[in-house]
């Protein structure tokens, strides 16, 4: 047997991961934490094993809550007994025990089996910057992991100049496309086609012809419009006659007359 370690042993391996939780909002980084925990970050996931990493987190007591959970947010405990119901604010357990917030907001992103108290044992929280596995650790996600970067890598925002250049980009863009809309006749659809070659388009012309004779015969505006006012005007006296003649020429004798005289 060989004593060389393959890739999926190297995936199976515990890496130590540092999290500053400085300014970081309690419940986006119990997401990621209780991610790495499970191992849902790795190709090799399973949900019945056991590969996740091991989370250091320090600076527990400066972390953030958003919207008014700092004095809304009650941590409840029971101890089994009638009357055994403990109700502890977040104040003063950011007080006593900020470590153990962050505990509590992972605990319940992970999921509900046995594995759950072996992933917490994995996860190393401390109130402030000193802790013992500085040694252990492979990956930073502190304060100081972006300050580390190069420049050419950081975020950098838009300069006037740049924004000046996209904006005449756009708009001739914007020009170019109303111009082709505004050309017209046999001469404005040859220049399509060519530059539609000219950009390697591929145009089917049996389609165009096929689309072209089963299209049905284009009616005028004109012809519509006459045929809604026909449609709405009431019928004349003429048109009452003659049908009152051609259904019940005897009966409606009367009525005739009476039309007539208007």
């Amino acid at each position: 047997m060989s004593l060389s370690i393959g890739n999926t042993g190297l995936a199976y391996a515990r890496i130590w991961h540092l999290v500053d939780a400085r300014q970081r909002i309690l419940g986006r980084l119990a997401t990621k934490i209780a991610t790495t925990l499970t191992g849902k970050h790795k190709p090799i996931y399973d949900p019945a094993s056991d590969c996740g990493d091991y989370v250091v987190v320090i600076n527990a007591k400066e972390i953030v809550v958003t919207g008014k959970k700092e004095e809304q947010k009650v941590y409840r405990s029971h101890s089994g007994y009638p009357g055994g119901l403990k109700t502890i604010p977040y104040k003063t357990m950011m007080k006593k025990k900020p470590t153990e917030i962050i505990r509590k907001a992972v605990s319940g992103m992970l999921p509900k089996n046995r594995l759950r108290d072996v992933r917490l044992e994995r996860l190393k929280i401390f109130p402030d910057e000193n802790h013992p596995y500085e040694a252990n650790i492979i990956k930073n996600y502190d304060h100081t992991f972006l300050n580390n970067l190069p420049v050419d890598k950081k975020p950098q925002k838009m300069t006037p100049e740049k924004r000046k250049e996209l904006k005449e980009k756009i708009k001739k863009s914007e020009a170019n496309s109303v111009k082709g809309k505004k050309k017209k006749g046999a001469k404005a659809n040859q220049n399509h086609i060519l530059e539609d070659m000219n950009n390697n388009v591929s145009i089917n012309y049996n389609l165009i012809e096929k689309t072209i004779k089963n299209r049905p015969p284009e009616k005028d505006d004109n012809d519509n419009e006459i045929n809604l006012l026909q449609k709405k005007q009431p019928p004349k006296d003429e048109d009452k006659i003659n049908l009152l003649q051609k259904k019940q020429p005897k009966k409606d004798k009367d009525k005739i007359n009476k039309l007539q005289k208007k």
